[in-house]
């Protein structure tokens, strides 16, 4: 499952297509357009990567499969083997199910060590990014 971050729709991978390409082309309203300029046109987004290969979408809505580029998705969720696996779910729940003095801990630990390193302070002055030692109170 992968979410694509210009839409924020989640999408079920079928599989990688490796003879299609952002320079590939698809029927768009009777004419054909390549990934690259539809995602540009539409989105706004330019590929950086125009050989990566694209993932296939198998659509139950859809007669085509839908085609996604990979750079423009996330990997979410978690796979029906691991879902299925005890042990796996058991652990994750120490991680995931925090109560809440722990979880503001382990963010004030974190905000300490972003901002106690210089490689990352000098990352983050390039996009004019401060990260706040104090957490908001809603």
């Amino acid at each position: 499952v992968v979410l694509t971050r210009y839409n924020n729709r989640t999408y079920t991978v079928d599989s990688v297509d490796w003879d299609k390409s952002a320079l590939s082309e698809f029927n768009l309203k009777d004419s054909n357009c390549t990934f690259m300029k539809y995602y540009e046109d539409v989105h706004n987004l330019r590929i950086r990567d125009q050989y990566q290969p694209l993932l296939k979408v198998i659509s139950k809505k859809l007669p085509h499969p839908i085609y996604l580029v990979p750079e423009f998705c996330c990997m979410t969720g978690l796979s029906e083997r691991l879902r299925a696996d005890f042990k796996i779910m058991q652990s994750l729940d120490e991680y995931t199910k925090v109560n809440p003095a722990v979880r503001q801990d382990k963010i004030i630990e974190f905000i300490d060590k972003i901002n106690s390193s210089k490689s990352i302070q000098n990352s983050l002055s390039e996009w004019d990014v401060k990260i706040n030692n104090d957490l908001m109170t809603v």
